[in-house]
């Protein structure tokens, strides 16, 4: 096979920005390939790989559907046996889906509007990494091969781990960005800025990865600095920073730019993008409608269908991933990569699981009673509460009665407490059932059964929750609370 290799160069303000290669690969402007003239030999793995990407999505997205079916089958034969009336209340798949999806969002509004709260002069960032051709099946057009897969006896094998290393380049490009100093020395911390992170898929199955970032205004310089270090370093596809104009008016003197098509370009793979800002609203405005890209979508029936990609297909991205840990990077231990984790917050709110369990009808009762509760952005209003002192939650873990290690992979109690309102919950109270086919016929199995510390009798460990996770020890004995 012979072939030529184009190369676009990469210098700083090149003028020719116009001339950029529109043969490159769609997601980086760096390589094109001119094929010469073995073609025949060429369109053949050229057709391996498309039925390869076609096979692994088809694979995938089967494996997530029969997983949903599992889960929907599992979710609807289960009956919650209520401590106190007896009663078995059975559960709903589709209500469970449909209440995931509305406090997912009330998380991400919440996270978003509590972050600009928080700090003194918020402005928002949204980076776009992408990867080299290098790690790419085909050229932009679609039309050539990547030299990578034609030069091989075995494409497929090829394009995984091209794939693989693609997914490990952008991994270890965000580990180091956060190693750098202004997330230390008390400047961008992580209680000081906000970071939604997704790793998503193009049409090839290809990972890029978008981040949203709060920070504050002062640091802009330091941010950009290090995020154009860091595409450097990684020798990154392209990266697009999308930020307000005030903020880009800070760096813009910093760097020599040229403008094309309403872009203003570093080099030929950095550029930025200028959003208008004219309020403190519509900066979350944008900040929400930014975020729109790196929502998680749900099925609630069969494969639903979002106006870019099918939530099937992001899910089978997450499983397909993991496959290629499994592969290449496999746990010493033997067991298996479930899913890979898509989309990432730093912690700033209340964790899910903690207001999950909280929130009961009794304490909702009481935040309406006393003007706290509101229909949206409740994760908000629950982590203000407990900033500012006037909510207190306690949680009980049971200690080991020979070795006396504390178990906290199981919180047994919270203790809820916001003035004259205190709760304790039992997290294990309900007994869970199975409706299941035993010999024929259908039959009740417990599957959970109400199993908890006696906090009279055994002795248990009580810890403070904060935010944070900088948890205060309140009492460690036998002792009623």
């Amino acid at each position: 096979m012979n072939y030529t290799k184009n190369i676009t160069s990469c210098k700083q303000n090149k003028q020719n920005i116009s001339n950029l290669d529109k043969n490159a690969p769609d997601d980086s402007l760096l390589f094109s390939y001119l094929i010469t003239p073995d073609t025949n030999k060429t369109n053949i793995k050229k057709s391996i790989i498309q039925n390869h990407i076609f096979t692994i999505k088809d694979t995938f997205s089967e494996l997530v559907l029969k997983k949903y079916k599992d889960c929907n089958d599992y979710v609807n034969s289960i009956y919650i046996k209520q401590k106190e009336s007896g009663d078995l209340m059975k559960l709903d798949y589709k209500i469970s889906q449909e209440y995931k999806i509305k406090d997912d969002i009330n998380y991400k509004n919440s996270y978003i509007n509590y972050a600009y709260e928080k700090l003194e002069t918020p402005t928002s960032i949204f980076t776009t990494n992408t990867l080299k051709s290098d790690y790419h099946p085909f050229s932009k057009n679609g039309t050539t091969l990547n030299p990578i897969l034609e030069n091989t006896n075995n494409p497929k094998e090829a394009f995984d781990k091209m794939v693989f290393d693609g997914y490990v380049k952008l991994e270890e490009a965000r580990e180091d960005f956060y190693k750098q100093r202004v997330f230390r020395d008390d400047k961008l911390t992580k209680d000081k800025r906000a970071l939604i992170l997704a790793i998503e898929p193009h049409k090839t199955f290809v990972p890029h990865t978008h981040k949203l970032e709060i920070i504050e205004e002062e640091y802009i310089k330091e941010y950009i600095h290090y995020t154009i270090e860091n595409h450097h370093k990684f020798k990154l596809g392209r990266t697009e920073i999308a930020i307000f104009e005030k903020a880009f008016n800070l760096v813009k003197d910093d760097y020599k730019i040229v403008y094309k098509d309403g872009l203003y370009y570093i080099n030929d793979y950095i550029y930025f993008k200028v959003l208008e800002q004219k309020s403190d609203t519509e900066i979350k405005s944008i900040s929400n409608y930014m975020t729109k890209y790196i929502e998680q979508t749900y099925i609630i029936d069969g494969e639903k269908k979002d106006t870019k990609k099918s939530s099937v297909l992001y899910s089978a991205f997450a499983y397909y991933i993991a496959s290629l840990k499994d592969r290449y990077l496999a746990k010493e231990d033997g067991t298996k990569y479930k899913k890979i984790r898509r989309i990432r917050y730093a912690r700033l709110l209340i964790s899910k699981s903690v207001y999950r369990n909280i929130m009961t009808k009794e304490f909702i009762i009481f935040l309406k009673t006393i003007g706290k509760y509101h229909k949206q952005n409740m994760y908000l209003h629950i982590t203000k509460l407990l900033e500012d002192g006037e909510l207190k939650i306690y949680r009980y873990y049971k200690v080991d009665s020979n070795t006396g290690e504390i178990k906290k992979d199981k919180v047994y109690y919270y203790d809820v407490q916001i003035r004259h309102f205190i709760q304790r919950i039992d997290v294990m109270m309900n007994e869970v059932y199975r409706n299941c086919i035993l010999n024929g016929q259908f039959k009740m199995v417990n599957i959970r059964k109400h199993i908890q510390i006696d906090i009279e009798k055994e002795t248990h460990y009580i810890e403070k929750y904060n935010c944070k996770e900088i948890n205060e020890i309140v009492i460690f004995d036998n002792d009623v609370l």
